[in-house]
């Protein structure tokens, strides 16, 4: 009886044993799955250490953003708070989920800089919890089809207005940038949301190309014109340094005597060296035969006297008429020689306001002052191949029958206004050369006439990589004053840079440092610096 007692004790107590066992077992299950640490019952050193906590689902912090770098081997993304303008970098892994605008799952490896996302986070582990390509934001390409006024941070974008934000990120080459670093010329990606902008990505940037000389067998090659693929245009000049957007082109020189053409790669942020020692200088000339009334009308082409009624030879390009008679107003136009031969008529107008020879003379010298004597005496080309056009109008680079049929922007003279007793004044950095549009300005500090409208500054400075900046001039009249970063040096892995359409790194680049745009407090911030420096503006224009 005894024995059969104890034998269902016996049972009683493995009964107990496992049903604690299972108790066990349950709650461990229990614990881990809510992600707390556990040890074990059994008291094993080897299973004392606490398990891994499980981040699934967790964060404390939400913010809109924009993407400024993806890192798939260190396995983080950068990037800035919309809100604060902050940079910050977050790890991610299997626990963190990422979509695209319509839910759907995506690789970090798909993501793309630049785009406009909404995420979540832990800010003490800086750990990503999930990333929701924001849906309501939009994001496009453009080529030319953009005007970016770094000034007013205003954009106009295939016709349609949009606000740069105070903490728009611009990236050049993966680096911060700021929106003067974005010419004209350069391909962009733009994102943001409604009429606001929140990111600026140079997809294409931009070179710079020159001349070895303007001289070529003492012949002065200042006045042609350099043209650049399709778009770009420039007077040559001396020490010029013009920008193009990087890529191969066809370029000409043509004018003065010259009609050469090459072709060449620009690479981004190096300088492209045209070689005119391969330039030949021939002359081609017009026969103009030129009829006057009245026939004995005194007539000066480029200073010199000359007679009427003869074909007289000229060389291509424009020449400066003056045509005098007593008693009739003067003359003074210019004349373009094309080719062929060609007749044109000078008609001078009677000056019924004169009195006396004194009054002659006095008329004489303020019409010449005053520049507008072609305006009251007629003068017209009976061909094609020779026109005259008023002085105000010698400095324009096509025909006018090729500029009605050219876009206005592809025209680099013209639309911007000359405001005399205005200049504008750039005092850093100290040493560097400065060209304006292409055009050779000085040493700073210094200084040039303000011209309104839309311009590309250049920097260079031997040793140093060249920069360039896009500014705006307002009509207001004011003087304006620049002060721009300072350049960064060049590293050392030069190229030769003699011949034609040959790159060297010398002097060339787009990339600074200095503070990132934006303010304030963000968890999970980083405290990066942003790179690219900025310009200083400092005047009430």
């Amino acid at each position: 009886m005894n024995g059969k007692r104890r034998g269902r004790n016996s049972d009683r107590g493995k009964g107990v044993r496992v049903f604690a066992l299972m108790t066990t077992i349950l709650i461990a299950g229990s614990l881990i799955t809510l992600g707390m640490p556990v040890r074990s019952l059994a008291g094993s050193e080897n299973n004392a250490k606490a398990q891994v906590i499980n981040l699934t689902g967790k964060y404390n912090s939400k913010d809109t953003c924009v993407i400024k770098a993806v890192d798939t081997g260190d396995k983080t993304i950068s990037f800035r708070n919309l809100a604060t303008g902050r940079d910050y970098t977050l790890s991610y892994d299997n626990t963190s989920f990422i979509y695209d605008g319509y839910g759907r799952s995506l690789s970090a490896a798909l993501l793309e800089t630049g785009k406009v996302v909404d995420i979540s986070f832990l800010s003490a582990s800086k750990h990503l919890n999930t990333l929701v390509i924001n849906n309501d934001a939009f994001d496009m390409t453009r080529f030319n089809d953009y005007k970016l006024n770094a000034e007013d941070n205003r954009a106009v974008i295939s016709g349609s207005n949009y606000k740069l934000s105070d903490n728009a990120l611009i990236l050049i080459d993966g680096h911060t940038a700021t929106s003067f670093d974005v010419l004209p010329s350069d391909q962009i990606r733009v994102s943001g949301i409604g009429s606001d902008i929140y990111c600026v990505e140079v997809l294409r940037g931009h070179g710079y190309v020159s001349l070895s000389s303007a001289d070529v067998d003492d012949n002065d090659l200042t006045g042609a014109v350099l043209q650049i693929g399709d778009r770009i245009m420039h007077r040559v000049s001396d020490n010029m340094l013009v920008s193009a957007p990087e890529g191969t082109y066809d370029v000409s020189i043509k004018g003065r005597g010259a009609d050469y053409t090459t072709t060449l790669t620009v690479k981004r942020d190096k300088e492209t060296v045209v070689d005119t020692g391969e330039v030949e200088i021939s002359y081609q000339t017009g026969m103009v035969t030129f009829e006057t009334l009245p026939e004995e009308t005194d007539l000066k082409i480029d200073g010199e006297e000359v007679m009427t009624g003869v074909p007289l030879e000229l060389k291509y390009g424009d020449h400066y008429v003056e045509a005098s008679a007593d008693g009739y107003k003067k003359v003074k136009e210019y004349l373009h020689v094309g080719s062929g031969n060609s007749e044109v008529e000078i008609e001078l107008q009677k000056d019924s306001d004169k009195k006396n020879d004194k009054d002659d003379d006095e008329d004489a010298d303020s019409d010449s002052d005053n520049g507008d004597d072609s305006s009251n005496a007629g003068s017209k080309a009976s061909s094609d191949n020779a026109s005259t056009v008023d002085k105000k109008d010698t400095d324009s680079l096509l025909d006018d029958d090729e500029e009605e049929d050219r876009d206005p922007e592809e025209i680099i003279e013209g639309e911007d206004e000359l405001m005399t007793g205005y200049n504008v004044y750039v005092d850093g950095p100290d040493g560097a050369e400065l060209f304006l549009d292409g055009a050779y300005i000085g040493v700073i500090p210094t200084s040039f006439t303000k011209v309104t409208g839309n311009h590309t500054v250049t920097i260079r400075k031997r040793g140093y990589r060249t920069r360039s900046f896009s500014i705006s001039l307002s009509p207001e009249l004011t003087d304006k004053t620049y002060r721009f970063p300072d350049l960064e040096p060049e590293e050392d892995n030069s190229e030769n840079n003699s011949g034609s359409g040959n790159s060297a790194d010398a002097s060339n680049g787009n990339s600074g440092k200095g503070s990132s745009s934006g303010g304030g407090k963000n968890d999970g911030d980083d405290n990066s610096s942003g790179e690219g420096g900025s310009v200083s503006d400092n005047d009430p224009d």
